[in-house]
């Protein structure tokens, strides 16, 4: 069974994303409020370039979209 592991940077407005180790060795990523599908398949290379990025708030454009 896969284990998805919600971001602990998920807010209560319903912007969340959880990840989860899948087959091949790839890194799923999924919106947590859509249950089961889609998700989103990465390469570990491709998963590592995108999460420093992320983690400096380069991606923070919720706000841009609303």
């Amino acid at each position: 069974m896969t284990k998805w592991i919600k971001s602990s940077c998920s807010i209560a407005n319903g912007y969340c994303v959880e990840v989860a180790a899948q087959p091949a060795s790839e890194v799923g990523v999924r919106d947590s409020k859509e249950g089961k599908e889609p998700v989103f398949r990465y390469t570990p290379k491709e998963w590592t370039a995108f999460l420093p990025g992320a983690n400096k708030g380069k991606l923070d454009v919720i706000e841009e979209l609303g």
